[in-house]
């Protein structure tokens, strides 16, 4: 389970729906991946929620209707979008990074209670001295990370994104931003990322998928499932038409 229950949905609009729709909700959020995505049939998503058939069907079309109500309105209130082989969880990028502002949030509080027990525990001012510039040390390494992630995310928008083939659907900008910013965190060189989205746009030019629902989801080309970068997207051979044939038979002819 990747995706945090947060008590704010007691009070979504959701709540308000019948059981089935709720619970085949809940389900879909313990079922998601790292990346918000759930790989299942609707039989196989009506089984591990214990719902019939029917009123799963009916569930995942509220899902993924506008709701007018919904706290969230960035893609007009609807919670899910399908996807080849299952859902896509559109809110899961903002939800995941609330969860990791809480951790981080924490992490902090832990730090500094640290700190302070350490400064109380130990008088000798050369002790003392050392802590101060452990934290001052270390609040130079952060600022140095906020630095770089700012320069990636600049990088994202000045080359990766004016270079990502149109799609059709949604195409959160934002969620593919925070994925390119952990890509190159991990030591992916800007230069790969780059190369890799120009061969896929190529791809996909060759493909006749450009302006499609076939066109991968920035996000999902980024995902550590796909490692879009890595691929070779080899453009498939186009078909030959009759005048190409017609003109090698010509060519043909004369040796």
């Amino acid at each position: 389970m990747y995706v945090k229950l947060f008590g704010t949905i007691l009070q979504s609009s959701i709540w308000s729906e019948d059981p089935a729709t709720r619970l085949v909700w809940i389900t879909l959020l313990t079922l998601a991946d790292g990346e918000g995505y759930v790989r299942s049939s609707t039989s196989g998503l009506a089984r591990t929620a214990n719902v019939p058939i029917k009123d799963t069907e009916r569930a995942l079309v509220i899902l993924e209707s506008p709701d007018k109500e919904s706290g969230t309105q960035e893609f007009d209130g609807k919670r899910i979008e399908a996807v080849e082989g299952g859902w896509f969880l559109l809110n899961y990028m903002k939800y995941r990074e609330i969860r990791t502002r809480e951790q981080l949030a924490n992490a902090a509080r832990q730090k500094r209670y640290r700190e302070r027990n350490a400064i109380t525990s130990n008088a000798g001012n050369a002790e003392v001295t050392t802590i101060t510039t452990i934290a001052s040390a270390s609040g130079s390494g952060e600022g140095k990370k906020g630095r770089e992630k700012k320069e990636y995310q600049k990088e994202f928008g000045e080359s990766f994104w004016s270079n990502y083939p149109k799609r059709a659907g949604n195409n959160p900008r934002t969620a593919a931003c925070d994925l390119y910013v952990r890509r190159r965190e991990s030591g992916v060189e800007a230069s790969a990322l780059l190369d890799g989205v120009k061969r896929y746009a190529a791809y996909c030019v060759a493909s006749g998928n450009i302006g499609t629902s076939y066109v991968l989801m920035a996000q999902t080309w980024l995902g550590d499932k796909t490692e879009g970068w890595t691929q070779e997207w080899t453009a498939p051979k186009r078909k030959l038409t009759k005048d190409d044939i017609e003109e090698i038979a010509r060519e043909a002819a004369k040796i």
